[in-house]
Order: structure tokens, then C-alpha cells, then sequence
């Protein structure tokens, strides 16, 4: 505890543990409530389970109290029982001490529940399960014979085991895919901004473009000021843009850097939407914002090293397109338009090793493919 204390005196989550994030305590209190109940009852049957349950909402104690009611009996119980039998006490403490530096009142703003949260004190409930079943067994076995109570328990035992076995295998089939994944979460905390942009990227990413467009758009209606908000504008903007929609895109796009001037994605994308109608001057001022908002961004200095090659700013291209290729050097297309300049410009060797060298992280990619044999065909023939 002192560790965990000298932690998060330390801020090392940055903004997403502590009192200054907006909110409060007793809000986070509240959530937990419900939280904690939830773990409970997931133990015994693990129905409805989430990847993500989103972030602590705006409650009051009458929105929660029969929760609050369960969770004071429960850690009465631990304490009142606990005064006779140390074993009852230990796991209760075992269970909410562990539970209490995510479950108690020190917001984490990012995420109010997570599963596995109650990993370790899971250990405590099975053993009191079990020490439970135990005691009733023992209490069964002075009224009814050994072996009836034998085939009672294989039968009950096999009943529980099937009905693991198919939420199992239910769960299993969630995981197959991320779409269903992130269904199952949506399924479970309908209102959970990042679910349904992360459903939207999935969607998007396998071809499903209107209903992920759906999902942005649902994300931004629950949460307008979700603190990924610009994320979901810009993936949105992105899914436009490829339906065609480019001013819708493009107002997307402003949108995402009204919220965040400094992001240097959103600068790449709509400068890369620019370079596509043709307003190069406005590409080339995002593409510029983009590589000084974040130099380590590859795509953003390949596209910017573009830009610069047809305003006939070659030098400086072939500086952006190096930083492109020392930050990811298998970016085939860096080196394919650096040999292309080079091979315009004479200088064989270099075009040569560029294009070599796309070919060696990528030999399928037919451009280089292309110019380099066009360039060793010249050679031959001279």
C-alpha cells in the first residue's frame, strides 16, 4: 500500500488515475457499487461479460442503492463472522482490501470495471465456495445414504459442468472475430463511446463501411465530449472519404482539429484529402503541421516528401523521403520515389539500392519491380 501510494502520488497513469480528471470521488464510489456486484455475480455465472465497460457515469445514491445495500451486508458479514472464525475474515478481507485500490473511490476515468479486477480475489470466493459445499455436505450426509448422495452430486456436478462448457464455448465465439467481440461489449454497456468506435474500425477495416460510419456516429451522439473524440471524428472522416463523401469527410476532419490542434493524424489525413482534390497549397500546410506535431510519423513525411515533389521542392522531398524510410525502412514506396528521383536524376547507383531495397522488405511491389528492371534494361543497352 505505501508502494501503491508513492505511485500514484507520482501520477505514472498521467490522466487516467487520480482527482483531477473530472470525476469526483464519491461519483467513482457510486459506480463501483455496481461494479462490485456485478464481479460477484460473474463468478457464479458468467453471462454478459465485456471487454470494455466504459467509463464512470454521472450517479447519485438513488441510482445505486441496492447496490450499496449488498455490498455494506457483504462487508458487515465478513467483519461480524469474521469476529468468531478468522478464516471468514481473512477472505473477506482478502477480497476487498485487493479489490480496493480499482473498486473503491480513486477514480481510474478511463475504465470504471474491468474483469480482471477480480482475479485474485477470486481466489478467496472459490475457497469459500467451496469450504461452503463442504459444510453442506456434510450436514446432507447424516440424513441420506453415501451412495445417493454420491449419484446426486456426479449428476449436479455434470449439469453445472455442461452449462460452463456451452457459455464457454459461447464466449469463445465472441473472441473469433473482433466485430463480434466488440458486439458482445456494445451488448452489454450500450453506451460506451469507445466500443462503438472501436465496432466502427473493425466494421471499416472489413469492408462494412455504412455500418461503421453508423457506429462513429453513434459514439459521438452519446459522448460529444469523449476525450477520444478527435479519434472518432478522423476515423469517421476516413470512412466518409472512402464512400465518396469528401466534404462531409473534410468537415469531419476540421472538426477533429478543432478538438485537438496538435494531432498530427488528422493533419496527414486531410492533407492527404487535399492532395486528392487538388488544393495543394492546403496539403502542403496540414502535411507541414503534421510532421511538426510528430517528426517520428512515417506516413505523414512520405506524403509531405509528395507534396514538395510536385511543387518541384525535390531536395526537400528527398529529406522527407529518408526520414520516412530511416523511421520505417521497409516503407517500399519511400524508396521506390527516392529511386525514381534518383534515376531522373542520373544517379543510377542510388536508384538502384532504393529500389533493391523496397524489393527486399516488399518483392511483390510491382512498381519497384518495374523500375528497376527498366533501369537495368537501360544499363544493358548502353
Amino acid at each position: 500500500w505505501v508502494g501503491l501510494a508513492f505511485l500514484l502520488w507520482n501520477t505514472p497513469h498521467g490522466t487516467t488515475i487520480g482527482f483531477a480528471h473530472g470525476i469526483d470521488a464519491w461519483t467513482y464510489a457510486l459506480n463501483q457499487c455496481i461494479a462490485i456486484v456485478r464481479y460477484l455475480q460473474l463468478s457464479f455465472w458468467p453471462r454478459h461479460l465485456a471487454l470494455d465497460y466504459g467509463f464512470p457515469k454521472a450517479l447519485v445514491f438513488a441510482d445505486i442503492w441496492p447496490y450499496a445495500f449488498v455490498v455494506c451486508l457483504l462487508l458487515c458479514s465478513a467483519i461480524w463472522f469474521g469476529r468468531k472464525r478468522l478464516t471468514l475474515l481473512f477472505c473477506g478481507a482478502w477480497i476487498f482490501v485487493i479489490l480496493a485500490p480499482t473498486s473503491s473511490f480513486v477514480p481510474i476515468v478511463n475504465q470504471v470495471a474491468a474483469e480482471r479486477r477480480m482475479y485474485l480475489p477470486l481466489l478467496a470466493l472459490v475457497a469459500l465456495t467451496v469450504l461452503t459445499i463442504y459444510r453442506m455436505v456434510l450436514f446432507v450426509e447424516k440424513r441420506i445414504t453415501r451412495d445417493r448422495l454420491l449419484k446426486f452430486a456426479a449428476a449436479l456436478c455434470l449439469l453445472i459442468a455442461i452449462a460452463l462448457a456451452h457459455r464457454t464455448i459461447r464466449r469463445n465465439q465472441e473472441y473469433q472475430s473482433e466485430i463480434a467481440l466488440w458486439r458482445s461489449s456494445i451488448a452489454v454497456v450500450a453506451d460506451n463511446p469507445r466500443a462503438h468506435n472501436n465496432l466502427a474500425n473493425a466494421l471499416n477495416a472489413s469492408g462494412q463501411r455504412q455500418e461503421a460510419i453508423e457506429h462513429y456516429y453513434r459514439a459521438l451522439a452519446i459522448d460529444p465530449d469523449y476525450h477520444l473524440a478527435h479519434e472518432v471524428h478522423n476515423n469517421l472522416a476516413n470512412a466518409l472519404k472512402a464512400d465518396g463523401k469528401m466534404q462531409e469527410a473534410l468537415a469531419q476532419y476540421h472538426r477533429a482539429l478543432e478538438l485537438r490542434p496538435s494531432y498530427a493524424k488528422g493533419h496527414s489525413n486531410i492533407g492527404v484529402a487535399f492532395l486528392q482534390i487538388e488544393q495543394y497549397e492546403q496539403a502542403l500546410v496540414h502535411l507541414r503541421q503534421a510532421v511538426a506535431s510528430d517528426p517520428h510519423f512515417a506516413a505523414a513525411q512520405f506524403n509531405l516528401a509528395i507534396v514538395l515533389e510536385g511543387f518541384g521542392q525535390v531536395p526537400e522531398a528527398i529529406e522527407h523521403y529518408r526520414r520516412a524510410v530511416q523511421i520505417k525502412p521497409d516503407f517500399a514506396a519511400a524508396h521506390n520515389n527516392l529511386g525514381l528521383i534518383f534515376s531522373n536524376a542520373g544517379d543510377v547507383k542510388t536508384a538502384i539500392y532504393h529500389f533493391e531495397e523496397a524489393l527486399r522488405f516488399h518483392p511483390d511491389f510491382s512498381p519497384a519491380q518495374q523500375n528497376l528492371a527498366s533501369i537495368l534494361r537501360a544499363q544493358q543497352e548502353h
